[in-house]
């Protein structure tokens, strides 16, 4: 195992998510490696530190500021009210291609010239027999 693949597998260690074959290549490689051993180490402590840390619950208007500061920012784009005429023009403008399609196929089908076989005509001889 090389430092890069190593360093690769702390959080999924720290986590124990590797299986026992992975976590045997793992420790296998800690133990053969001082540099790899001293950055597990490290991350192990930087873990420790931060895992002791108190969730707080956010404010209650929390999600309410957040939506105001994007409307305000995005000028509306994101929750403001959908503008009114908005719908009837998406709606207007489908009905306007599939007017044109229809008109466009109708165009083609009236140039396409199926030829027909000529009449069957019967030889003289063979009514005359």
């Amino acid at each position: 195992m090389t430092h890069d693949e190593a360093q690769a597998l702390f959080t999924a260690r720290h986590d124990g998510e590797l299986d026992a074959v992975a976590a045997a290549d793992f420790e296998d490689h800690l133990s053969s490696c001082a540099s790899c051993r001293a950055e597990w180490q490290e991350f192990e402590r930087a873990l420790g530190e931060v895992s002791g840390l108190r969730v707080l619950a956010p404010p209650a208007d929390f999600v309410r500021r957040v939506e105001k500061t994007i409307d305000r920012r995005s000028r509306g784009r994101f929750f403001g009210a959908p503008e009114p005429g908005a719908f009837a023009f998406v709606v207007g403008a489908v009905v306007v291609v599939l007017l044109l399609a229809a008109w466009l196929a109708y165009e083609v089908s009236r140039e396409i010239v199926i030829p027909l076989p000529p009449p069957a005509v019967e030889s003289p001889t063979a009514t005359n027999e």
